[in-house]
C-alpha cells in the first residue's frame, strides 16, 4: 500500500514500523510529530491558500485499501462528491440533530468511520471517541 500510494511525506507518532520504512523511496521524508517538534512547529498554523479552480467535487477525498484477499490490497478512490452524497443521505436517514451523540465505534482505518465521524460533525452533533481499553471493557461486559 505504501508503494502504491507514493507518499510525499510519512507522518508518524514514534518510529514507523520497519516494514513501512523499507517500502518507502529514499526521497520520502519521515516526520515524527513528537520527536521532530522543532522541525515543524515554527510553520504557520493557518490553512494553506488554495485556488478556487483547484476545488471541485471530483477531487480525490481519500483512498481506502481493500483487505487484499486476492493477494494484493487495491486502492479504491473516493471523490468528495461521493463522500458528501453518502454523508448527507445517512444523516437524513438517521435524522441526526445537534443534540445527538454518536459513538465512534469503527476503526478509523475503516470506511464505516466516515459515516460515524462526518455524519455526526456535519450535523453539529457530538462525536464520542472510544479507546481500545473502553471497547475491551464494553465487550467484556456484554459477554
Amino acid at each position: 500500500m505504501v508503494k502504491d500510494s507514493t507518499p510525499v511525506v510519512l507522518l508518524s507518532i514514534g518510529a514507523p514500523h520497519a516494514v513501512v520504512v523499507r517500502c518507502l523511496n529514499d526521497d520520502v521524508p519521515i516526520l515524527d510529530l513528537l520527536a521532530d517538534v522543532e522541525q515543524w512547529q515554527h510553520h504557520s498554523t493557518r490553512n494553506p491558500a488554495t485556488s478556487k479552480l483547484a476545488l471541485n467535487t471530483e477531487r480525490l477525498a481519500y483512498v481506502m485499501y481493500t483487505s487484499g484477499s486476492t493477494g494484493r490490497p487495491k486502492g479504491v478512490m473516493a471523490q468528495h462528491r461521493s463522500v458528501v452524497n453518502s454523508v448527507s443521505a445517512i444523516a437524513e436517514q438517521l435524522e441526526i440533530r445537534p443534540q445527538d451523540r454518536m459513538l465512534q465505534f469503527a476503526s478509523l482505518s475503516s470506511d464505516v468511520s466516515i459515516e460515524e465521524v462526518f455524519v455526526t460533525l456535519t450535523r453539529g452533533a457530538t462525536l464520542v471517541l472510544r479507546t481500545d481499553a473502553w471497547l475491551a471493557l464494553a465487550i467484556g461486559l456484554a459477554c
